[in-house]
């Protein structure tokens, strides 16, 4: 299609040509550079052009620019998403041994992005993964909708794998105590196995997955983590549980919903393998060995804490087996106190006998069995240590948001719980790291994920962040000092080490002691018609001032008598030997004769007084004398 005239008249870069694309948009008259021919044997030579390099628009020449889409922000998140990053790098490293590289950067962005913004579907994630850091530490990864879930479904479908991955979490703990405790997840599908009813369920009509989790309770962290039908009892996974991930060397503290019982095929085979199960109260070994009479007091409690040890049997297998029981009088008394307090609130004011016994023997009493010879402090501190289990499954519910799941299959509910269960790692070992620097003294841990996902940094600065570098927006208010006391910022430099204060003004010229000289003052000249500031202290023969502000006067003689403590004198001291002044004021007038006579009662008179014999004066005005 042929260009109009008007349009090839417009000004533009030389050894150019005007395109018309027959269309009637702003791009219809393109420019591109002529390249030259083309010589082909045999053939006419044909012109060649180069890339479009601008537009003729309002007959203007417009030059092509850069397009807006870029690989990632100029601006991102940054404290929040380097939190994340500072305590996850070996649970990078174990994915990485599992899974295929692209899967374990996914796996990881998807978990970070979930700490970072907790309750983020997978529809979302990777609008939020773009607007944050973590597209820094972990580029390029696909979140997608559909990515992420055809992930999760196979994550979910190879079961081998996350059992490679719990195990490589097992060896890298710490001690051998682990805490074991399930919880319930909300989850309705209609096209799972999984979701099922359970009598432990907190919403009615309400289906649950049961979720198991095994906490080493020295690092304070999860371990390994399996995915169980809601109405699956915890007594019947219990043994599944440490058959899939294979534990072997450890001490279980679970929960009164555990039996002992339940892992005897487990325990012979694993001879490392320890328990220790709390008994409910109505246990007949209780009452049958004597574990409500007490021999101990524990010592290493703030608490008064009474304890009884007891041997009861021994198995074929060859294990013995313990009963620790343990009475605790704070909780002792809070317990008989909630029920005297609601069989009074109740109105009727009688109990039965029988329950006032049983709840007194047995208030603030806690008995566990186990198959490990301890001492009762140990076994104490470990029933103590459990509940950090159920803190973690908090944090899993509340600071997570992890209360329900977002996906439908059982494959992938399985999946993404290994996405969870990342994300609960992370937010324990962020915790730990927020105490241990005094964070959460002033905050709460909310707020502290908040201020930080405020710090907004140039994602092309430099890898080691300062306070004051200079590649920080100032879109909104910065809390350097927190990211400071958490490791993820330098503090700034403080340039200069003096005193604070005005600074010094260039010292006054100083002649040696033997030379007897003036020392002028500032506002005088020298003979040389110098100002004294603009002498250098360095000078040969000079002495230095000094510290401290010039002398106003000159210094007292050392050889003058002291002045006696006190202020100075304003009048003379009184004669000693005058006689002393009596007690009150001076008078002010002389004092009275005591010989004059007394002056009558009332106030003196001020006019003289009438002569008796005088007429009185009638009634009323007295009359005027009339003149003539």
């Amino acid at each position: 299609m042929s260009v109009p005239e008007d349009i090839r008249a417009v000004p533009r870069p030389t050894n150019s040509v005007v395109f018309n694309s027959g269309s009637n948009g702003l791009k219809q008259y393109s420019v591109r550079m002529h390249n030259g021919y083309k010589h082909v044997e045999g053939k006419p030579s044909q012109p060649t052009f180069g890339p479009v390099i601008g537009y003729i628009i309002n007959h203007q020449f417009v030059q092509c620019v850069q397009p807006t889409k870029l690989d990632m922000p100029e601006i991102a998140s940054y404290g929040s998403s380097a939190l994340v990053y500072s305590v996850a790098e070996d649970l990078y490293q174990d994915l990485l041994k599992v899974y295929q590289p692209n899967e374990a950067l996914t796996l990881m962005a998807l978990a970070g992005v979930r700490v970072v913004k907790p309750h983020v579907s997978n529809a979302r994630a990777a609008k939020e993964y773009r607007s944050t850091f973590l597209q820094v530490y972990y580029p390029k990864a696909a979140l997608s909708e559909n990515t992420i879930g055809k992930l999760l479904e196979a994550v979910g479908e190879n079961q081998t794998k996350q059992a490679e991955f719990y195990k490589a979490r097992l060896m890298r703990a710490v001690g051998n105590h682990l805490a074991v405790d399930g919880t319930l997840i909300q989850d309705d599908s209609r096209i799972n196995d999984l979701s099922a009813y359970s009598r432990k369920s907190r919403v009615k009509n309400s289906k649950d997955i049961s979720l198991m989790y095994a906490y080493d309770i020295e690092r304070r962290e999860p371990v390994c983590a399996s995915v169980f039908p809601g109405n699956r009892p915890d007594t019947s996974a219990y043994p599944e549980f440490i058959r899939t991930n294979d534990i072997r060397d450890a001490i279980i503290i679970d929960d009164t919903g555990f039996s002992a019982a339940s892992i005897r095929a487990e325990l012979a085979d694993r001879p490392d393998l320890h328990y220790l199960t709390p008994l409910r109260r109505n246990d007949s070994r209780i009452t049958n060995n004597g574990m409500l009479v007490f021999d101990h007091v524990l010592t290493n409690t703030d608490e008064v804490v009474y304890a009884h040890k007891e041997l009861i049997q021994k198995s074929k297998t060859g294990r013995k087996t313990w009963l620790y029981s343990f009475c605790n009088t704070s909780k002792a008394n809070a317990e008989f106190r909630g029920f005297g307090a609601a069989a009074k609130k109740s109105g009727r004011g009688v109990i039965d006998p029988v329950d006032y016994v049983k709840k007194r023997d047995f208030s603030g009493v806690i008995v566990f069995e186990s198959d490990l010879d301890a001492d009762l402090e140990l076994i104490y501190q470990c029933y103590k240590d459990r509940w950090l289990i159920e803190l973690a499954f908090r944090r899993y519910k509340g600071s997570l948001e992890l209360d329900s799941t977002k996906v439908q299959s059982d494959y992938s509910i399985i999946g993404a719980e290994l996405v969870n269960f990342v994300s609960t790692v992370i937010t324990c070992r962020i915790l730990k790291k927020a105490e241990h620097a005094g964070v959460l003294d002033e905050m709460t841990y909310g707020e502290m994920m908040d201020d930080l996902f405020q710090a907004r940094r140039k994602t092309a600065a430099p890898e080691d962040p300062a306070s004051q570098d200079g590649q920080w927006s100032c879109a909104a208010m910065i809390d350097f000092e927190l990211m400071e006391k958490l490791g993820l910022s330098r503090p700034a430099v403080k340039i200069g080490t003096g005193k604070p204060g005005r600074p010094r003004k260039k010292p006054a010229l100083v002649t040696s002691p033997s030379v007897e000289t003036e020392v002028p003052r500032p506002d005088q000249s020298t003979d040389q018609g110098t100002s004294s500031d603009d002498q250098s202290p360095e000078t040969p023969g000079s002495v230095k001032r000094g510290p401290g502000r010039p002398r106003k006067y000159p210094p007292k003689d050392p050889d003058a008598p002291k002045r006696g403590p006190g202020r100075p004198r304003k009048y003379p001291p009184k004669d000693p030997n005058a006689p002393k002044r009596g007690p009150g004021r001076p008078r002010k007038y002389p004092p009275k004769d005591p010989n004059a006579p007394k002056r009558g009662p009332g106030r003196p008179r001020k006019y003289p007084p009438k002569e008796p014999n005088v007429p009185k004066r009638g009634p009323g005005r007295p009359r005027k004398e009339k003149t003539i």
